[in-house]
């Protein structure tokens, strides 16, 4: 069951710690909607780092996180040190997924990648993406495609 025991988030340092408890209890994937709202909340970054590292830590990852960490990895409004953990958390969901991720999702998180490689992007953001892209071209999908 996933569900999101992170209540009030301006209690910042209490979800921090309940997210390193549930860490700890290697329970993340029952709480993929809580790590999803947090990845998603724009008013505190500790909270959306520490969500984005959680995600790249799922073993059984939903392709709602995917689509959350995606869609941080390609906004330009975002901070570059976001971005990049954004796209560590794809690259391990993809890596990770276990068939629970399917083709279609697949694709279009591999199609983000190789977009962000043709745009102007700072140095180190294309340098990260090369190595996103590299990994999840090279792990075979659950149908061997």
């Amino acid at each position: 069951m996933s569900y999101d025991l992170f209540n009030n988030l301006q209690e910042w340092g209490c979800v921090l710690d309940q997210v390193q408890k549930i860490r700890e209890d290697g329970a993340l994937d029952s709480h993929q909607e809580g790590l999803a709202r947090l990845a998603r909340y724009p008013f505190n970054w500790q909270l959306r780092e520490t969500a984005l590292r959680a995600i790249a830590e799922l073993k059984r990852p939903t392709e709602e996180v995917l689509r959350i960490a995606v869609q941080i990895m390609a906004d330009e409004n975002n901070d570059l040190e976001t971005r990049i953990l954004a796209g560590n958390a794809v690259s391990s969901v993809l890596s990770n997924g276990h068939g629970t991720i399917s083709d279609v999702a697949r694709f279009a998180a591999t199609e983000c990648i190789r977009d962000l490689l043709a745009r102007q992007e700072p140095p180190v953001l294309h340098s990260s993406a090369r190595m996103w892209y590299q990994c999840v071209v090279s792990v075979p999908t659950p149908t061997g495609r």
